[in-house]
């Protein structure tokens, strides 16, 4: 509102305040200041085109607060994820460099071996690059594995004349929570020596407890027992048993199963 009509009104207040009183009094300019605001905020307060600029309080909070909340969660979560991505890398970090530790510290070997860098000092689940003990336990020489069936799937006859060798080894999760051992991914190769007369190819099969292509889930100290498959003539007495494992890179280990 102008001030000119402020001032109008002000003038017709005061006339009407102090008609039949004499002459006016005179004010300072303070008090003139005073009046007028307090002649101005009654015009305003009935003034039908003015409306208050206050906004509706509670509605405001209830939305800023569910964003709010609806942010923490969202960072919780990534930051949760985040952790466990962290996680993951440092356990595959720390695989890798203890891999190779060792074969920064192997000397080549290229009996036998067609010049590939031969790493005995390993053991098979330091080669395999996982925190698994990965032991020999016995072997079996059958016709037919599973003997009993147990694997719906899948089963293997041995030629004729011949036995098929069942390796036994066990494998026991060392870490400290559940985990997947994958073996398949890694492209190994598995070879069997029997009697030191030469190795050879172990089979891949599509066996649930086939190491050499085993994939599954252990649990924090769980064993499971898996196999390695060859094949011998039938009859032939098993004096020791040899395990060569080899990857892409051309890494080597060997391991005596059986003396």
């Amino acid at each position: 509102m102008n001030k000119p009509f402020v001032m109008a009104g002000v003038l017709i207040m005061a006339s009407v305040m102090f008609c039949g009183c004499g002459d006016l009094p005179k004010m300072t300019n303070e008090q003139s200041e005073v009046v007028t605001e307090y002649a101005s905020s009654l015009l305003l307060k009935y003034d039908s085109t003015k409306h208050s600029r206050l906004i509706d309080t509670d509605a405001f909070l209830e939305k800023y607060n569910k964003a709010w909340d609806e942010y923490n969660e969202a960072k919780a979560e990534y930051e949760k994820q985040l952790a466990k991505e962290e996680k993951k890398k440092k356990k595959e970090q720390q695989k890798e460099e203890s891999k190779e530790e060792v074969i920064d510290r192997s000397e080549s070997d290229n009996s036998g071996t067609g010049g590939a860098t031969v790493i005995d000092t390993l053991t098979i689940g330091q080669f395999l690059g996982v925190n698994y003990d990965i032991s020999y336990m016995d072997y079996s020489l059958v016709k037919t594995y599973p003997e009993d069936g147990t694997d719906f799937f899948f089963s293997m006859d041995a030629t004729s004349g011949h036995d098929l060798l069942i390796v036994k080894l066990n494998a026991t999760n060392m870490n400290s929570e559940s985990d997947e051992l994958d073996v398949m991914s890694k492209n190994l190769t598995f070879k069997l020596s029997i009697n030191n007369e030469g190795f050879h190819a172990a089979y891949k099969t599509m066996l649930d407890d086939d190491l050499s292509e085993y994939v599954g889930n252990f649990n924090v100290g769980e064993s499971k027992t898996l196999v390695l498959i060859g094949e011998v003539e039938s009859g032939k007495a098993i004096n020791s048993i040899d395990l060569r494992i080899s990857d892409t890179k051309g890494n080597v280990v060997t391991k005596q199963l059986m003396k």
